[in-house]
């Protein structure tokens, strides 16, 4: 039967195939951006808040740096509504939680914070 890693590839394949699909057909509308356009600074955020839930997950564990992760990252593309996003956040932590340390059994990081 399928291992713990067959969820895990399954996924990486389909957003790999997603991947190429979005790259080829921007690429069919992409046009030649003026020199000195500004590239807007949502990618580079998101990239920073990626690095600081890597870094914070081993001290503050999985639900609190992905609880976090999620309101950070909602907020840095543009959601306003600061409870509603935290709510949504430590929702998604703990059912991620759920799924795949209790079901699944799998470790994840405890920290200071759980």
């Amino acid at each position: 039967g399928p291992g713990p890693a067959a969820f895990p590839i399954g996924m990486a394949l389909l957003w790999g195939v997603s991947g190429v699909a979005l790259i080829a057909s921007g690429a069919r509308r992409a046009t030649v951006a003026e020199p000195g356009a500004r590239v807007g600074a949502r990618p580079w955020a998101l990239l920073g808040i990626a690095v600081g839930y890597a870094a914070a997950m081993p001290l503050l564990g999985f639900i609190s740096s992905s609880g976090l992760f999620v309101v950070l990252a909602m907020r840095a593309l543009g959601y306003r509504h600061g409870w509603r996003a935290a709510a949504l956040g430590l929702s998604a932590a703990f059912a991620v939680y759920g799924i795949f340390g209790v079901v699944m059994k799998v470790a994840l990081p405890e920290g200071l914070l759980g």
